[in-house]
């Protein structure tokens, strides 16, 4: 009797351990059918659908811009001759820093590593040939370059506020973009002040 109580209980149990085993939290990255977020928007039928490239694309230039601009405004707050240009380089490094403290606590919120610790080569490349430049024309040169790229960054921070997938990064974008433009506000009026 006692033989077949243990094995009824012992049986009995095993369905209700095994459903529990599908309830378990899931690590980062690891999906489920009913399980949602920003970054994983479901369909109608409530199946998740495929993470965003859009979404990591963006977490990834905004992390490497970040770097660059403060690698670029430290390197010009230190060897540019006009004052402007000093002052807006330590703008960089104060306004990016920060920027990318918080891209780093979103990271971090979604167990997600940040892609690079250090400037990615692609911006490597670039500051490498500012910093062949001295003087003025390393001002020049350096402002250029900050128009254009903060052209080009307002311009993504923009779309991925109005069209990005995911809710963190979606208002961090939101947040910077003022930031972005008026970094690109006074760029353009150093770069005039410049010829």
């Amino acid at each position: 009797m006692k033989t077949f109580i243990f094995k009824i209980l012992l049986f009995g149990s095993i369905p209700i351990v095994l459903s529990g085993c599908g309830n378990r939290p899931k690590s980062a990255g690891q999906a489920t059918e009913t399980t949602t977020s920003p970054a994983m928007p479901a369909d109608s039928a409530g199946i998740s659908q495929p993470v965003n490239d859009n979404d990591n694309d963006f977490f990834t230039d905004a992390v490497n811009g970040g770097l660059m601009e403060v690698e670029l405004g430290q390197y010009a707050s230190e060897h540019a001759v006009d004052p402007r240009v000093k002052n807006f380089g330590k703008m960089m490094v104060n306004d990016h820093s920060a920027a990318n403290q918080e891209l780093k606590t979103i990271a971090a919120a979604k167990n997600k590593s940040l892609p690079n610790a250090t400037v990615d080569p692609k911006h490597i490349s670039m500051l490498t040939d500012l910093q062949k430049e001295k003087g003025a024309d390393f001002d020049k040169k350096y402002i250029k370059s900050m128009v254009e790229d903060h052209e080009k960054d307002t311009e993504a921070f923009r779309k991925y506020a109005q069209n990005g997938n995911d809710a963190e990064l979606k208002a961090f974008a939101a947040k910077t973009l003022p930031v972005l433009e008026m970094h690109l506000d006074s760029a353009k009026k150093i770069k005039d002040a410049l010829k």
